[in-house]
């Protein structure tokens, strides 16, 4: 079949656009926009001239674009009979394709055939997943430039350090006493102990701050928070967090159960589970929200220099 010959095909629109994809169409645009306006603002607040720099509203932005054409792609095709080209789309790949090729390609378009009939849903969701995914990242990234501004206000307090010192002073006063005593009694607890304390250093003296960790400094120094409820926004940040984590566990929740309510709909991370949602706009608001958390976040403290608010591109 020469496909490339019959460039006159016309296909038909045989269903009307599908109200709930429209609306989350509508949603991920505005919120698009939203974020280059907000980035457009950083920059003129800045005075930034000539210089390629992005920023996290700026980089909001272009996580969502790919989502919003995916979604805008399918819903046209989703309304045209058999997906409109899609089958010529099929053939001409397979037309072209290797010989050695062929029978994996064709078998293989078959399963997605099956997919756009049948497991739509599970595209869709795997595709909030993965946005969910780079929108906490690229939060976690700019809360961690915001760290650094934050950490020359209040220099560390040595805490990790403290805390090694007890332990290492814990350990030689249990390696002193086990010299005194009958080696047979008390080395069995004694090395209880002594496995304890080196769990404990792993655990708590490494000098490594995760993102969660930092995050968590910053809203321990928030004074005035810009008409918003603080502790619903942590609610948030945790359950984003969480989420994010999934990716360590083939997607399923490696912690404790945590419902997150947006709005009208819910979220939920159970244990053992994939991320659910009683409707996709769910995910769209708390994308929103988290963009309304940043600014007013960032609002929260008098940053005096551009380098804690962008990057060079």
């Amino acid at each position: 079949m020469d496909i490339n010959n019959d460039k006159q095909q016309i296909f038909y629109k045989d269903k009307d656009f599908d109200e709930l994809m429209c609306t989350r169409i509508e949603k991920l645009i505005c919120l698009e926009y939203k974020c280059l306006d907000l980035g457009h603002q950083l920059v003129v607040k800045y005075q930034i001239k000539n210089i390629p720099l992005s920023n996290f509203y700026f980089s909001v932005a272009d996580i969502l674009k790919p989502c919003i054409l995916y979604l805008m792609n399918d819903e046209v095709s989703a309304c045209l009979q058999n997906r409109g080209p899609l089958s010529l789309l099929g053939i001409k790949i397979f037309d072209d394709a290797n010989e050695d090729n062929k029978i994996a390609f064709g078998n293989g378009f078959l399963e997605i055939q099956k997919t756009f009939k049948n497991g739509i849903n599970l595209v869709y969701g795997s595709l909030f997943v993965d946005l969910t995914i780079q929108m906490f990242s690229a939060f976690e990234f700019y809360m961690s430039k915001l760290y650094e501004f934050l950490r020359k206000m209040h220099p560390s307090k040595n805490s990790k350090r403290i805390r090694l010192e007890k332990y290492l002073l814990e350990y030689h006063k249990i390696i002193s006493e086990q010299e005194k005593c009958d080696q047979n009694n008390s080395s069995k607890e004694a090395d209880k102990k002594i496995e304890l304390l080196k769990d404990n250093i792993m655990k708590y003296c490494s000098s490594y701050v995760s993102g969660k960790e930092k995050i968590d400094f910053i809203i321990s120094k928030i004074e005035n928070y810009p008409e918003r409820s603080l502790d619903n926004d942590k609610e948030t940040i945790n359950f984003l967090h969480m989420a994010r984590n999934t990716v360590h566990n083939l997607g399923k929740n490696a912690g404790k159960d945590i419902v997150l309510q947006v709005n009208d709909n819910q979220l939920t991370l159970y244990h053992g589970k994939n991320m659910e949602c009683t409707d996709y706009i769910a995910y769209l608001d708390m994308y929103s929200n988290l963009v309304d958390i940043y600014k007013a976040i960032t609002q929260s403290f008098a940053i005096d220099a551009p380098e804690y608010l962008f990057v060079t591109e």
